[in-house]
């Protein structure tokens, strides 16, 4: 009987088609690589999920930069060369905008004091950045955080004005029922005064 957790192989035409879409989409993967791994996991008509995608090209493009060799029919082999050389193109891309950005010592410590960053921050975004992120990702998921964090606070900020403008609401009606209230006792008040005990 097969053991339940043993992983299934990979078919040259699976890989093919999972690796064609993404070099296909090299850029959108480059920014996003689970959506497009579960994109291509789709295409390629496999029951894998994202993760699974993501764990196999990244292992053949560590194996292409470590031994510029890796198993499999030449197709997969061509496209996991055009993927590599993608990026290493975007990885260079973004240390030259780095580097261009950063064009003194002053400008390094001028960051370093401002934004109170750690070695271990440089190192955990250097580590990052070999593990195949981009900046352009990195912005993003920025972007996305601030965007929500903004959407949080202006829901809330119309559910408190919602809730103060029906307490106020309330209040007027309230006061409007008490004036009417007095207004009627005071009229019943002088009326009974109109009665006169007489002969």
């Amino acid at each position: 009987m097969p053991r339940a957790d043993k992983k299934k192989s990979w078919s040259n035409p699976e890989l093919i088609k999972v690796l064609g879409h993404i070099n296909n989409n090299f850029n959108k993967w480059h920014d996003n690589h689970q959506k497009v791994c579960n994109e291509a996991a789709k295409a390629a008509k496999t029951n894998r999920n994202a993760k699974s995608v993501y764990n196999k090209v990244y292992k053949l493009i560590k194996d292409m930069e470590n031994s510029h060799q890796i198993s499999g029919s030449d197709k997969v082999r061509k496209l996991v060369r055009e993927i590599y050389r993608k990026t290493e193109e975007k990885t260079n891309e973004g240390k030259q905008e780095i580097t261009k950005d950063l064009q003194s010592d002053d400008d390094i410590i001028n960051i370093l004091n401002t934004d109170q960053v750690t070695i271990e921050t440089i190192e955990a975004l250097n580590s990052q950045m070999d593990m195949l992120f981009s900046i352009e990702m990195a912005n993003k998921f920025c972007d996305e955080k601030i965007q929500n964090i903004n959407h949080t606070a202006e829901k809330t900020k119309e559910m408190v004005k919602d809730r103060c403008n029906r307490q106020i609401e309330r209040f007027h009606q309230r006061r409007s029922e008490l004036l009417k209230s007095i207004e009627d006792q005071n009229k019943l008040f002088e009326e009974l005064g109109r009665f006169t005990i007489g002969p």
